[in-house]
């Protein structure tokens, strides 16, 4: 910023750079708050996701492990 003599000028210079200085301080802030909500959103779907696939496969496994006892049950009847 260029030297001000004049007090009134002075004035006015520095009631610009705290405008400017205010409304960088409002986008970032809105910047930020932006990305903080996107990212919990995404944080939120990935969680869901994987809540999915933790479900499926155990489903997957619970069905692996009946079908290997009606399997193993069925060895046993062929056995008698």
């Amino acid at each position: 910023m260029a030297k001000v003599k004049n007090p009134l000028e002075k004035i006015a210079a520095k009631a610009i750079a705290d405008k400017a200085k205010k409304l960088a301080d409002e986008a970032y802030t809105k910047a930020v708050n932006k990305s903080n909500k996107e990212a919990d959103e995404a944080y939120v779907a990935a969680e869901k996701g994987s809540n999915k696939l933790v479900t499926d496969a155990e489903a997957r496994g619970d069905k692996a492990i009946q079908d290997a006892s009606a399997k193993g049950d069925q060895q046993i009847n062929k056995i008698k």
